[in-house]
């Protein structure tokens, strides 16, 4: 692992350990995400497929407007549709 890789990972540890509140904070996120969707999840990231490129960056822009972090993961990462 690079140098600057391990650094970054480290400073995360460090952030993750002094800060609990942002813990805390995802995991309301998690509880607003059920409550709206009615979906039970047991983890703060959750696949959502919606279609096509363009429907999925609408979606990610709306969520990120609403507080929760989403990326649009489109191909080549995943297969089309």
């Amino acid at each position: 692992m690079p140098v600057l890789m391990a650094a970054a990972a480290y400073a995360a540890v460090v952030v993750a350990r002094k800060e609990g509140w942002r813990r805390k904070a995802t995991w309301e996120r998690v509880k607003d995400f059920e409550a709206l969707s009615g979906v039970q999840i047991s983890s703060p990231i959750i696949s959502l497929v919606v279609g096509n490129q363009e429907k999925s960056l609408l979606a990610s822009w709306y969520l990120l407007k609403s507080g929760f972090h989403v990326v649009a993961i489109r191909p080549p990462t995943v297969p089309p549709n």
